[in-house]
């Protein structure tokens, strides 16, 4: 379930662009319409988990999930947002991901019809 987590913050980019595109167009199709309900209810899971994280996980996993950074570019934001004193290493970091990513699955393991977003 981790991995389909990460491949729907992967996508969040795509998703919003294709939600702004349906929401656009005079006239949508069946298909269209069905689409943009499912393209709607992933946005908002998205949403849902971020919430249950904290700041420095939001960060990492928008950062690098959701923005595509790699990892020593999120170590210099994070000492440019937070200074010096709170220099954070990549594997810290890495941590930050993983961690806010179990929160995520616990949460979505007790509402399975939320799961079920995940493989639409």
């Amino acid at each position: 379930m981790e991995n389909k987590i990460k491949e729907m913050f992967v996508s969040l980019r795509s998703m919003e662009a294709e939600r702004k595109v349906l929401r656009s167009l005079e006239r949508v199709t069946a298909e269209q319409e069905t689409r943009l309900g499912m393209l709607v209810r992933r946005l908002q899971l998205a949403e849902i988990l971020l919430s249950l994280a904290n700041e420095d996980e939001v960060l990492v996993i928008t950062r690098h999930l959701v923005d595509g950074i790699d990892w020593p570019r999120i170590a210099v934001d994070y000492k440019n947002r937070w200074g010096e004193d709170f220099l954070k290493t990549e594997r810290t970091m890495i941590n930050y991901q993983k961690r806010g990513l179990r929160k995520m699955v616990r949460f979505l393991s007790e509402y399975p019809e939320l799961r079920d977003i995940l493989d639409t």
